[in-house]
């Protein structure tokens, strides 16, 4: 029954780039239709960030998603945002580009998810408890190769969380498939932001579930 905050975090997918219809500021990515799906199911949620872009039809537009970031200036972003904002899940896709060779912060599959580990590491030890579903990234036809490199690391990167007992799920965003890329060959389609929203609910219901029992459990004050 309680308001359940989530921060999407990311980059230039998760702010939503090339989803706007409306002129610039409008793009809301997969939070769109993910809000939508989100209150078709009850949910009482609050996006949290301290960044805000989206249409008309997105009322909250609040998330923590930057343009051209990697793995380790997520993190860098992602201190503040956990303090502020003290989220009960965290949607995390970060990773691709890390994986566009041509410009910084380009780096190796294996140093993209050692980064992204860190951050995982991070976000619970800032947020004990916290939720976090991350997501394989989609897609990429600038170096689809790295791409696939980096997910196929992330599954035990995940389990090993997991047997730390870090609240964390693995989603596969990979499945959106090259079809649902623009033309930039980054960024989704409509369409494909579309079928981003679809892939994150079902692990995005199932954090939202077991917080509700974490927080039964736990002592209120102290999280």
């Amino acid at each position: 029954p309680q308001t359940v905050r989530i921060l999407p975090l990311g980059d230039s997918l998760t702010l939503g780039y090339g989803s706007g219809t409306e002129g610039s500021g409008s793009e809301g990515g997969y939070r769109l239709h993910l809000a939508e799906l989100l209150t078709q199911a009850g949910v009482d949620f609050d996006f949290v960030g301290s960044q805000q872009n989206g249409p008309a039809a997105l009322s909250d537009r609040d998330h923590e998603g930057y343009n051209g970031h990697g793995v380790e200036e997520v993190a860098e972003k992602a201190a503040a945002a956990m303090n502020s904002y003290t989220p009960d899940v965290v949607l995390l896709m970060a990773g691709t580009n890390d994986q566009i060779s041509f410009i910084p912060p380009s780096q190796t599959p294996a140093e993209a998810a050692e980064d992204l580990e860190a951050l995982i590491h991070q976000l619970d030890s800032l947020r004990p408890g916290v939720q976090i579903v991350v997501a394989q990234v989609i897609p990429l036809n600038l170096n689809d190769a790295g791409v696939q490199a980096y997910n196929q690391l992330l599954p035990p990167l995940v389990s090993a969380a997991q047997a730390l007992g870090i609240h964390i799920r693995l989603v596969d965003m990979y499945a959106i498939g090259s079809a649902n890329l623009s033309m930039d060959g980054i960024h989704p389609t409509h369409d494909g932001y579309t079928q981003m929203a679809q892939i994150w609910l079902p692990a995005l219901l199932d954090a939202i579930e077991e917080q509700a029992t974490y927080r039964v459990q736990a002592d209120p004050d102290s999280f």
